[in-house]
């Protein structure tokens, strides 16, 4: 399923700790599950957003998203970081940062435009069939942008010059004016913030021509990889497209998803050391935990996205899987938050 920066998680959700103390029993239990992750390698994005779901609602801070701002530094990035603290203007800066980041998340994409005299850098997520991205994660990639343009520009004053953020305008938006300017728009189908074009040419402090194609270099090999990668990888990415979409796909869609055979996939896979169905066991299991720990899906459409004809089959494998219920793993969550 989807990865996010294990550095970037953590801070913002060290950040989090130093506005709420009473969460440090939540970020402790989040270390000890992020010690176990792949670190350095990309975090499973359910762990974060298992841990910013439960920070938000043993809080109540509705603006918790925010302070991502304070930690939002593009060295937390690595190798995709560095090329942009490298570039030599803003502008490049942030070419560069839409073009790295499927090396820091795939729970999302980036996209930056010029329209109008203006340069727009947009926030499009993967999200899955019949659910909604919260607030509080809309808010932390909206501070995290800001954050970053202003690291980057350092004593340079650059503040947006509109905010587009989908979701309802909320009661008090003191907080993200503070923060994102006064000319905010809600119930936009995407987040977005928008600067005078003039931004382009704003020099970047950390700048540094000796290093910037070393930098860009290794992070085109990084990003080559992972687009031509390993065969796991591939089915992988088909998966979670096909679960975003309502649906776990069969042999033969990812099969025809990759342009070849049912066979050859097969094979191939084997080569790597894996089979299909043992592939698909492994995500129908994360998914499955992703699905019962992030959304409000029912247990039947859970079921559906996973390929099993009835809800008792999920029963049964989550069984298997976690020697738990459905029911169950969703009642420990939510005894989790009681505590709290």
């Amino acid at each position: 399923m989807f990865k996010i920066s294990a550095n970037a998680s953590t801070n913002i959700a060290q950040a989090i700790l130093m506005r709420h103390s009473r969460i440090e029993s939540l970020f402790e239990a989040y270390k000890v599950q992020l010690s176990e992750s792949a670190a350095p390698h990309p975090l499973d994005f359910a762990l974060a957003y298992r841990f910013f779901t439960e920070a938000h609602e043993c809080t109540g801070d509705v603006d918790v998203g925010l302070v991502a701002y304070q930690y939002a530094r593009p060295y937390f990035f690595g190798v995709p970081g560095y090329s942009v603290m490298s570039s030599a203007t803003i502008g490049i800066a942030l070419e560069r940062l839409v073009k790295y980041y499927p090396l820091i998340a795939d729970s999302s994409f980036l996209s930056l435009d010029e329209q109008n005299g203006t340069l727009v850098i947009s926030v499009h997520a993967h999200s899955l069939s019949g659910t909604q991205v919260p607030r509080y994660i809309i808010d932390a990639a909206a501070a995290a942008i800001l954050g970053v343009i202003h690291w980057l520009g350092h004593l340079v004053n650059i503040q947006p010059c509109r905010v587009e953020l989908p979701y309802p305008e909320p009661a008090d938006t003191k907080n993200l004016q503070q923060l994102l300017g006064s000319h905010i728009t809600f119930g936009a189908s995407h987040l977005s913030l928008s600067f005078n074009s003039d931004i382009k040419n704003a020099p970047v402090f950390t700048a540094n021509s000796a290093f910037e194609d070393i930098h860009c270099r290794y992070a085109d090999a990084l990003l080559e990889e992972r687009i031509n990668g390993s065969l796991v990888e591939k089915v992988r990415s088909a998966f979670s497209a096909g679960v975003a979409e309502g649906k776990l796909p069969s042999l033969q869609e990812v099969a025809f998803t990759l342009r070849m055979s049912m066979r050859t996939l097969q094979k191939s896979l084997e080569r790597e050391g894996v089979t299909f169905s043992e592939l698909q066991e492994d995500l129908r299991k994360e998914i499955a935990s992703n699905l019962l720990s992030i959304s409000t899906l029912s247990l039947k459409k859970i079921s559906s996205i996973l390929g099993f004809c009835q809800a008792s089959s999920l029963h049964k494998a989550c069984r298997r899987w976690f020697g738990s219920s459905p029911g169950q793993l969703r009642a420990g969550k939510s005894k989790h938050l009681q505590a709290c």
